[in-house]
């Protein structure tokens, strides 16, 4: 290597002889200041084969004692360890002689790039120098060649040196001895009362400034080199301490207390001096500081950024709901996202080349790389997401598999004597520029830092729904649908505060509608009635004479929308508001309609519809009053006297409201259509809010029950005026202002003591004042709003209600992800209802059905060879299978093929809507409440519910789950549950197929699941979002992640197993999981009375007395057992549908055909076509050495077996499937309905002789 002194005389710098000669190479040289021009004379590169490290040598004559040699690196296309970023992109100036020396960019462009830094020179000692390749004794790097310090950005703290720090400590310990003792240090403008108020508090959140000994922190120095795992310890910590910000603490106190956040430039390879840069300690690269600690640092910080300006936008309060404090640290806000990213991206790629960290921690610390920016990049999509819904839906589904790998991997514990303890100091806030005291923050473990990612990316995935929401009433009940599952600050401020942003952002309403569309959907949504008709007699919308009324909506629905965002207080305070604007908006419709000239050719049906424009106003302000009175609970607001009184308020409010939907029912018959939403959804709020009442009215009467009698009338002065100070709000005089009276205003305080007396039954000689026992001495004369029960009774009633709404999943008008919501909602409160029966009454025994639901059903886990629930106690269980329902099969059924070829042979023949609307029913009506009583009643406990992938699941689709499928799922489960059945959830049918036969619904016989790993992952997929789904759900018993795998070579079955439960560990580590052998069981039962005639019974009594050997064996040795059959149509099942119904009916000659055909595998009778397949055997026999016959998975499938599967139930099979479908041309809803309903338990018929067997045997269990 030769020095240019100058470029512009030298031939070889010429830029046309770079333009002439296409061999020269232009390269591009990084030098760092402390490398000199005459460290690089005389110097050779020599190249090997791979360029990503050239070595340089020093001729003896350099003169430079201080080197040794020059390291250079090429940067590559995705970035290099040592910084260089800056080198990509850069052209060339080269002169040219005929342009007098002009610069000109060169002709060809940058062939390599070399990065130089200079090497510490090797001792001279003889010792051997050879470097150890794992875990040297930690490195110092000579203090000689540390020459600066670090402290944070923002501190007021200054470096001193150690030496002064001792002296000063030294002084300052001899002067304290001097003073005379009561002597004090006198400060300007600090008090001795401040002084005394400093020390005497004693509340750690009031920093005095104190550092005690044991708080001392280690000297932290940011190019310490540390191990990976040491890494991985620091990231997982800083993740706890981010969700502790989004717990609303302060920045100062969690994501500050990270040093690096304060030493970025301190850690950039750009300008770090030179020397530092080389690795002494192969095990522990600097790279992992100044490439992955420094890019996770820089996205940390960034994505605190992005969260800060949301938060920031007002809609929550700070201080209350999140902390804002900066202390003058730097979020990194003038960095564009896209540098952040690059900075991540260049860290994973250094760690998918590099050969100086172990693979197993190359991995780890990828995924948390990846995680950070995933997290990243879904903050920065937040507010584009009705532009990309899609794109945001990868994000989050990758941020979930990406924490379900953290959360099964945690990083191990590091030792107390690691320098990476130093990088995290909790006392920071002192060195910062802020107001806050310091408070030492509890670090979350990592099991509790992911759930609090989990909730933040369920936050982001409720923000992707809502953002393609167009309904009012669907914000309103998603809003409340937050505190009925709990307390809405379990959402993270940020979430809160993107879905008030996403309502409105000050200028639209959910990006792009005006603010007038939120008065035409009130009345659209509430009444079925468009605001227009309404408008029309008055100059039409936005006329002069509703600009008030129309300014009045808006101002009222915007604010209660956006507070069922807020933390549970405030949010209480907005609804609180909203009970008085409501009223307004009802009085101004109320004075319009009653100004308006009935003679102006209205005929009266108008002038009726017209009045209800009022009254659709009435159930948006008493369902606030009602979420009013019972958030008070949630937030523990009442005295214990003050709750029977909460209670029957919120009953009477209900009362109201339940009147109020009458009349709007009953009055709009003749307007709003029968299948219109709103008055589907106004049913479904009729059977919701009696529920609602009666679970009121049981507290309210088994809390007056629980009280001494003379309580509530001894204390009732005192009570009286606690209450009227706690619903202050419905005594506002306000209302005097009004012209019409409000719908609920004072609670009525007589109407509740005559309540309260009834229930105690007291009289005239408890002392009571003669105005309550004269109202009492009546009541029973009276009409009363209620007819007084016991609490059991209530519930009871409650429960029926709401379990008529599951049965029939009756979600009102909330569809999809939200109706799941509202369906978990009911079944939590059917669940409570059951719960608290026994509790309130001594008579719950006698009310409802004995049957049903136990206390004593709880999450079942595995105890060595046992199944014991949560004491501990063991349980057995005994049941069946639901084949053919989520899982549809062939013989059950009465199709040929797989389900898919049905599904969209039906879908062509009638119609995608039209068959939608067919299996939709038949799912329904195949297992309902009937059934599971009936399952109970013959004392089973345990359904296996088997299921297709279909249902979670599109192939063209792969990955995006279908929360449709959870429909009729959860019915299932809850219906279940009812009953005292155990659920287990079996996947029966796999992507790409797991086993060779016709239920894994693949179409061939090939199991191209163990020959795709796509498949595999997507299984696990699908696993890890239904462990999400139902972990904790005590009614699961477990889960069985396969059913039937057939692997050829047995091994990739244990590396499946292997991954999916780890897996499902990682999200649900409670349920048991069930794995299916590699074996074909033999099925003990085969009914097939329709075929084979008056042999049915004598096959039957035989297969009947293996049926109960085999029982008994397992009864002996107390196993758990499961037949395979609850329902079909007439081989095996517990129920079949009869031969009189619509379905066996209409397709008695097809069955036929099927049977004679041979075409389905299982109950096959080949005798009618033997003749046609024989000679196709024989050709192969006589063709087909035996030695190669054998062909998978014989010996299970014979030859004879096979050609049957391929030709019969494959070939002849896929030409019958249109002939099925063509049976339903020409069938409208009603009729198709009728057909599935065939399925009805009340159309079937019951296999006593089965039955009364597993009845035994169920009773033995209980005995044995």
């Amino acid at each position: 290597m030769a020095l240019v002194e100058n470029a512009e005389t030298h031939d070889e710098w010429d830029w046309d002889t770079f333009k002439k000669d296409p061999e020269l190479e232009l390269w591009v040289i990084r030098v760092p200041n402390g490398v000199k021009p005459k460290h690089l004379e005389n110097m050779t590169i020599s190249l090997p084969e791979s360029y990503d490290v050239w070595n340089v040598c020093s001729s003896s004559t350099s003169g430079n004692g201080d080197i040794g040699g020059v390291e250079v690196g090429r940067l590559d296309e995705e970035g290099t360890a040592g910084g260089g970023e800056e080198m990509r992109g850069l052209s060339c100036l080269l002169p040219r002689k005929k342009k007098h020396g002009e610069l000109y960019i060169a002709p060809t462009p940058i062939t390599r790039h070399l990065l130089i830094s200079a090497q510490i020179p090797k001792p001279s000692s003889s010792e051997d120098y050879s470097m150890p390749t794992q875990n040297l004794p930690r490195f110092s790097y000579p203090q000689e060649l540390l020459k600066h310090r670090f402290v944070a950005f923002g501190s007021t703290k200054v470096a001193v040196d150690h030496d002064d720090e001792a002296g000063s400590a030294h002084a300052f310990s001899l002067w304290l001895h001097k003073m005379d003792p009561g002597s004090i240090v006198a400060i300007d403008a600090f008090s001795l009362s401040d002084a005394m108020t400093a020390t005497e508090i004693g509340e750690p959140r009031l920093d005095t400034g104190i550092q005690l000994e044991n708080t001392e922190r280690p000297q932290f120095d940011p190019l310490t080199p540390l191990l990976p795992e040491e890494i991985c310890w620091i990231i997982d910590r800083s993740m706890a301490y981010e969700t502790e910000w989004h717990a609303s603490n302060p920045l100062a106190h969690t994501v500050f207390t990270l040093l690096y956040v304060h030493c970025l430039n301190d850690v950039d390879p750009d300008v770090l001096p030179f020397l530092p840069m080389i690795d002494l300690d192969s095990s522990r690269p600097l790279e992992l500081i100044t490439v992955i600690l420094r890019a996770y640092t820089s996205g940390l910080l960034k994505s605190c950024s992005l969260a800060w300006n949301e938060l920031s936008k007002g809609s929550l309060l700070d201080t209350e709901d999140w902390q804002s404090d900066k202390s003058d640290v730097s979020l990194l806000e003038g960095w564009p996202v896209r540098a952040a990213i690059a900075r991540l991206d260049t860290a994973l790629a250094w760690l998918s080349t590099t050969t100086k960290v172990p693979p197993s921690w190359q991995e780890a610390l990828k995924i948390r790389v990846q995680f950070r920016r995933t997290i990243l990049l879904l903050l920065n999509s937040t507010e584009s997401l009705p532009r990309g819904p899609e794109d945001f839906n990868e994000l989050l589904q990758s941020a979930r598999h990406l924490l379900s790998v953290i959360r099964a991997h945690p990083c191990e514990s590091i030792s107390s004597s690691s320098p990476a303890h130093a990088a995290f100091d909790p006392y920071i806030a002192r060195q910062l520029n802020t107001f806050l005291p310091v408070r030492v923050i509890d670090v979350p473990s990592l099991e509790q830092t992911c759930d609090a990612y989990e909730r933040l990316l369920n936050g982001w995935e409720d923000l992707a729904k809502l953002s393609n929401t167009y309904q009012l009433s669907t914000w309103n009940q998603v809003g409340f649908h937050q505190s009925w599952f709990g307390a809405p600050a379990a959402q993270p401020a940020y979430i809160r505060s993107c879905a008030q942003t996403l309502f409105y952002d000050g200028i639209q309403i959910i990006h792009n509608q005006p603010q007038s569309w939120l008065v035409d959907r009130l009345f659209e949504e509430t009444i079925g009635v468009s605001y227009h008709v309404f408008a029309q007699h008055w100059g039409g919308q936005g006329s002069a004479s509703l600009l008030d009324l129309e300014r009045k909506i808006i101002h009222t629905i915007i604010p209660h929308i956006r507070g069922l965002w807020n933390n549970p207080a405030r949010r209480r305070r907005f609804l609180v508001k909203s009970i008085y604007d409501w009223h307004i908006i009802y009085d101004t419709l109320c004075v319009l309609v009653e100004g308006l000239d009935v003679s102006d050719d209205i005929d009266p049906v108008t002038f009726r519809t017209l009045n209800q424009f009022s009254q659709a106003v009435v159930p948006w302000r008493l369902a606030s009053i009602t979420e009013v009175i019972l958030s008070g609970f949630q937030l523990e607001l009442y005295h214990p006297l003050e709750r029977p009184f909460a209670y029957w308020f919120a009953a009477q409010v209900t009362d109201v409201h339940l009147n109020y939907l009458d009349v709007l029912l009953k009055g709009m018959a003749g307007v709003v259509p029968q299948e219109s939403p709103s008055r589907k959804e106004m049913q479904f709020q009729q059977h919701f809010l009696v529920a609602l009442q009666a679970m009121s009215m049981a507290m309210f009467v088994s809390l007056i029950r629980s009280l001494h009698p003379n309580t509530i009338f001894d204390q009732w002065e005192q009570l009286r005026a606690n209450l009227h100070r706690r619903y202050k709000w419905s005594f506002k005089t306000a209302y005097d202002m009004c012209e019409f009276e409000p719908v609920v205003l004072e609670p009525d305080f007589t109407q509740f003591l005559r309540e309260v007396h009834v229930i105690q039954d007291l009289g005239r000689e408890r002392g009571q004042n003669e105005e309550i026992a004269d109202n009492a001495r009546d009541i029973k004369g009276n009409a009363q709003r209620y007819s007084l029960r016991s609490p059991s009774e209530y519930f009871e009633l409650a429960q029926r209600l709401l379990r008529s709404l599951i049965s029939t999943n009756n979600t009102g008008t909330l569809n999809g992800n939200w109706g799941h919501d509202r369906m978990k909602l009911l079944q939590g409160m059917s669940e409570a209802c059951q719960e608290l029966r026994p509790y309130l009454d001594e008579s719950s025994s006698d009310a409802g059905d004995t049957s049903q639901i136990s206390l004593s059903m709880s999450l079942l886990k595995v105890s060595g060879t046992k199944i014991v629930d949560e004491k501990g106690e063991e349980v057995i269980l005994r049941g069946a299978g639901l084949g053919g329902w989520m899982n549809m099969e062939n013989f059950i059924s009465g199709y040929p093929g797989c389900e898919y070829q049905i599904r969209a042979a039906l879908a062509e023949t009638i119609g995608a809507e039209k068959s939608e609307f067919f299996f939709d029913k038949f799912l329904e009506y195949f297992f309902q409440e009937s059934d599971a009583k009936f399952f109970s009643s013959l004392g089973l406990n345990c359904i296996r519910l088997p299921f297709n992938y279909h249902h979670f699941e599109d192939d063209m689709n792969p990955r995006i789950l279908k929360e449709s499928g959870f429909k009729h799922l959860d019915r299932v489960i809850d219906l279940c549950s009812q009953y005292n059945i155990y659920t287990i959830l079996d996947l029966h049918t796999a992507p790409g197929g797991q086993n060779t036969d016709w239920h894994s619904d693949h179409g061939g016989h090939i199991a191209n699941f163990w020959n795709q790993k796509d498949f595999q992952d997507r299984t696990i997929w699908l696993w890890e979002q239904l462990a999400v789904h139902y972990k904790g759900n005590k009614w699961i018993a477990g889960y069985n992640p396969l059913n039937e795998p057939t692997d050829p070579y047995h091994i990739r079955v244990i590396a499946f197993y292997d991954r999916v439960y780890t897996a499902i560990r990682a999200v649900d580590p409670e349920h048991a999981i069930f794995f299916d052998v590699l074996s074909d069981f033999p099925q003990l039962l085969r009914i097939t009375k329709q075929y084979e005639g008056e042999a049915t019974e004598k096959i039957n009594e035989v297969r009947y007395h293996v049926l109960k050997d085999q029982l008994s064996i397992y009864n002996k040795d107390r196993l758990s057992w499961s037949i395979w059959l609850y329902k079909d149509i007439g081989f095996q099942g517990m129920v079949y549908v009869s031969t009189k119904s619509a379905y066996m009916t209409k397709f008695a000659d097809f069955l036929a055909k099927k049977h004679r055909l041979a075409v389905d595998a299982w109950g096959a009778d080949v005798s009618a076509v033997q003749h046609v397949y024989q000679p196709l055997i024989n050709h192969v026999l006589e063709e087909i050495p035996e030695r190669f016959r054998d062909l998978y998975p014989a010996p299970v499938w014979k030859l004879s077996d096979r050609v049957g599967r391929l030709a019969r139930n494959i070939l002849v099979a896929e030409f019958l499937v249109n002939e099925w479908a063509a049976h339903f041309v020409g069938m409208d809803e009603a009729q198709l309905d009728e057909l599935a309903k065939s399925f009805l338990f009340e159309e079937c018929e019951k296999r006593e002789g089965l039955n009364k067997i597993l009845t035994d045997n169920a009773t033995l269990v209980k005995e044995a």
